[in-house]
C-alpha cells in the first residue's frame, strides 16, 4: 500500500477548500494500491466531513492532547473524531521550528492520538545545519526515540512515520531518492531498537515533492508514499500525482 498524504497547510481559502474535497473524489484509483488521505484546516473539515467519498479519506493538520479544558485555540482529538477524521499530522517541522513544539509535546500527541483511534502521522527530520555537520540521522533517531517513548509494538504498528528533511520543505529541492531509502532504512531500524521488533505502518517522504519528482520516491526502496504539500493544492497537480503513484505502484 502507497500513501499519498496532502497537506494543504494555510494555503487555502475555505470555499477553495470545500472544492477541492469535492473534486478529489474524481480522482480514480485502485484502493487495494493506494491511498489519498487530505488534511485540510481545521476549518474545513466540516466540508471535508460532507464532501470527501470513499476510497479517499481525510484528516488533520495539527490536535491538542487534552480531551476538555481551558486551552484557547485548541481542538481536542475528540473534536477531530466527532468530525469522523482518521488521521492527523503530528510534529511537522513548521510547527517544531516556529510554533517551538517540543519532543515532550509531540509525544503526548502521539499519545492520544492513538487513544482516540486516530493514525498519528509522525513527522521526524534534520535541519540543514545538522545535515551539513553530519548530524540527521542522530537528529531523526533522537526525535524517534523521545516520540515513541512508552508505546508497544501494537501501537507503533498504526503509526506512519513521516521523514521530512526540514530544509527541503518548500525549497524546491528535495532530498535525492537514495538518501531518502537510507534514512527511511534508519528509521526502521531504529524503530525496532526502540521496541523490540515494532514496525511502523508506513515511512513515507515529504519536502518538495511534486509531480515531477514523486515518480522518483515511490519506486525507492522502502519508500511507502508522500507526503505533499503546496503540490496537492490545485486539483490537476494533485490528480497528476495521484496517477504517477499509481502506475508505478
Amino acid at each position: 500500500m502507497k500513501y499519498i498524504l496532502a497537506n494543504w497547510k494555510m494555503y487555502l481559502r475555505e470555499f477553495e477548500q470545500a472544492a477541492l474535497c469535492r473534486r478529489a473524489n474524481l480522482i480514480k484509483y485502485d484502493a487495494k494500491k493506494l491511498r489519498l488521505v487530505l488534511c485540510p484546516s481545521h476549518f474545513a473539515l466540516p466540508y471535508a466531513k460532507n464532501f470527501v467519498k470513499k476510497p479517499n479519506e481525510y484528516g488533520a493538520q495539527n490536535f491538542f492532547w487534552e480531551s476538555r479544558g481551558a486551552f484557547t485555540g485548541e481542538a481536542s482529538p475528540q473534536d477531530l473524531t466527532d468530525f469522523k477524521c482518521h488521521y492527523v499530522i503530528i510534529g511537522h517541522s513548521e510547527r517544531r521550528t516556529l510554533l517551538n513544539e517540543t519532543d515532550g509535546m509531540v509525544r503526548k500527541k502521539v499519545a492520544a492520538a492513538l487513544s482516540a483511534k486516530l493514525t498519528p502521522i509522525l513527522c521526524v527530520g534534520e535541519t540543514l545545519d545538522e545535515r551539513n555537520s553530519g548530524h540527521a540521522l542522530e537528529r531523526v533517531r533522537e526525535e524517534l526515540r523521545e516520540d515513541l517513548k512508552g508505546l508497544t509494538a501494537e501501537e507503533i504498528k498504526r503509526i506512519i512515520v513521516a521523514y521530512e528533511p526540514v530544509w527541503a520543505i518548500g525549497a524546491g529541492q528535495p532530498i535525492a531518492p537514495t538518501e531518502a531509502v537510507e534514512m527511511h532504512r534508519r528509521i526502521r531500524e531504529t524503530i525496532g531498537e526502540i521496541v523490540h521488533g515494532a514496525v511502523p505502518q508506513a515511512v513515507i517522504y515529504g519536502g518538495s515533492v511534486d509531480a515531477k519528482n514523486v515518480r522518483d520516491f515511490i519506486i525507492a526502496e522502502g519508500v511507502d508514499g508522500c507526503l505533499v504539500g503546496g503540490a496537492s493544492t490545485k486539483f490537476d497537480s494533485l490528480k497528476q500525482i495521484v496517477d504517477i503513484v499509481q502506475k508505478y505502484s
